[in-house]
């Protein structure tokens, strides 16, 4: 889409500088909705005249003519700021082919069928972290962007008025059918290209063209899916889904050339460059996007089916991409301190109770802890499977079906019932602690161990995800595979039972004197 007032050579838009009218400009705008006024082409304010100034005579009785402005209040002027509409809408919305026809078809009354799964899509300001799974449709690099409309009150509801209002009017014979707000509210700063306008002593600002805004959502990062793998192929490959996107029809037009008709002729769907997205958004630029490793996407034959792992450039890993459909590798491979975890699943072939419980009795002297108020206690969950024992949570052993799955990961001579580890977090005075103690299928097979921060904070759940995988990858309780691991770290081992009325200070005594390993 063109912005106001571009210029064309030979098909190509010329720099701002050949428009000598115009010129760049820093504004503190206030979005707030009671801020903003929508009013048409030839309107006039409370003095009579006409709201934006005409140089030269205009058919008024022109529908085409009679676009639909915005006007931006400030210092008791509401039309301080005058932007037209279709501007707001080039520049918040019309990022892709795929975004823009979304906003104008009305794809955002039904998100959830049509851009991202409602149920499974969820945020946390808190962690700030976000999490989309986009739809077929909708483009990888839209993902900033789709947050918006998922994550932002009342955004989905302005990408709603645009497609509801041109319903609404089609059968006026107006062609301008564009009213869009920006989607997000609040005091900004943009930078613009503008043009002063002076009329009986009162000077407003014409916005020809946005170029840049410094809102940014409140996370540093954004992981998303698809419902499929986001790539098409010219042949029939089973793994990837064939494209939704037409072949185009007769040779493809000259790009110096104007010609009359849609841009997007049933070519792949267009989006803007990574850099253009970035002046437009600078902020917003920077939130790490992480794509998730697809797992059981749709064929074309309907059939589901895991799909390898696909490395982006957005990604930054701490080691070679290897194939893994595990939340938790994922989370060890990308060196990520947050981890998203699906709704919790119960194993149904895990068994608390088989084999060695000293396990049980840790949980048992942890809830004795609580309780006793000896420390703040948290049962902690980082796998996607889980397992109860007497209400206390327990992780289940992920077991990778990419690889032959050792024996340690089961409890059992015949691999059936996965290796179960009960993860806590105790708080002592202020000293946080935490503890990994694993199912033993013998007495003292392995120790526990033992996590803590420098300065004995809060560790983030994505070390603990990662810390249990070190250990289920070593087969033993231990951490030297990740010593780039920001924590200390030690074993506490099973000479004695913690047994008897002082167990629990006991266990609490001898988790605050591990020694921690050195690399």
């Amino acid at each position: 889409m063109l912005h106001l007032n571009t210029i064309l050579k030979d098909g190509i838009a010329l720099p701002h500088d050949h428009n000598p009218w115009v010129h760049s400009k820093s504004l503190s705008l206030d979005l707030s909705r009671d801020n903003l006024h929508v009013f048409k082409r030839f309107d006039r304010d409370d003095r009579g005249d006409l709201i934006v100034p005409v140089v030269t005579d205009y058919l008024e009785d022109d529908p085409d003519a009679n676009a639909l402005f915005v006007g931006i209040g400030h210092i008791g002027d509401h039309y301080a700021y005058l932007i037209p509409c279709i501007e707001i809408f080039r520049f918040f919305y019309a990022l892709s082919s795929p975004l823009t026809k979304s906003v104008l078809t009305g794809d955002f009354l039904d998100p959830d069928r049509h851009l991202w799964d409602v149920s499974k899509s969820r945020a946390s300001l808190t962690e700030r972290l976000a999490f989309l799974q986009l739809r077929k449709r909708m483009l990888d690099a839209d993902v900033r962007h789709l947050a918006i409309f998922a994550f932002v009150d009342g955004a989905l509801k302005r990408a709603q008025e645009v497609f509801l209002f041109a319903a609404g009017h089609t059968s006026t014979g107006e062609s301008r059918l564009v009213r869009a707000l920006p989607p997000f509210d609040g005091k900004m700063t943009f930078k613009a290209e503008v043009v002063n306008l002076n009329q009986a002593g009162r000077v407003r600002t014409l916005i020809t063209q946005l170029i840049s805004c410094d809102w940014c959502l409140p996370y540093a990062r954004i992981d998303y899916l698809r419902d499929n793998d986001g790539r098409v192929s010219s042949y029939p490959d089973e793994n990837r889904p064939i494209s939704g996107w037409s072949r185009p029809q007769g040779p493809k037009p000259d790009p110096v050339t104007l010609v009359e008709g849609p841009g997007n002729r049933g070519e792949s769907p267009w989006e803007i460059e990574v850099e253009d997205i970035s002046a437009r958004f600078p902020r917003q630029s920077k939130i790490a996007t992480v794509k998730l490793t697809t797992e059981n996407s749709e064929t074309r034959s309907g059939r589901s089916q895991p799909l390898p792992p696909r490395p982006s450039s957005d990604k930054v890993t701490t080691g070679d991409l290897i194939s893994s459909k595990d939340m938790i590798r994922e989370a060890l491979l990308s060196g990520r301190r947050h981890l998203v975890l699906p709704e919790e699943e119960i194993a149904a072939d895990a068994d608390p109770t088989a084999a060695d419980q000293a396990f049980l009795q840790t949980a048992e002297l942890l809830l004795q802890m609580q309780r006793r108020g000896l420390a703040d206690v948290q049962i902690i969950r980082v796998t996607p499977k889980i397992a109860y024992w007497r209400q206390v949570l327990l992780n289940v052993c992920k077991v990778d079906p990419d690889d032959e799955p050792p024996a340690w990961l089961f409890i059992d001579l015949e691999r059936k019932k996965p290796r179960l580890a009960l993860i806590a977090s105790m708080r002592p005075e202020g000293r946080m602690r935490y503890l990994i103690d694993f199912q033993r299928k013998r007495p003292r097979e392995c120790s526990i161990l033992v996590l803590w921060s420098s300065d004995e904070t809060e560790l983030p759940l994505g070390y603990l995800a990662q810390a249990l995988h070190a250990c289920q990858m070593a087969k033993q309780v231990s951490l030297a595979a990740i010593s780039d691991l920001p924590i200390s770290w030690g074993r506490l081992k099973h000479t004695q039972p913690f047994k008897g009325i002082d167990g629990p200070e006991r266990l609490l005594r001898r988790v605050l004197e591990t020694p921690a390993m050195v690399a």
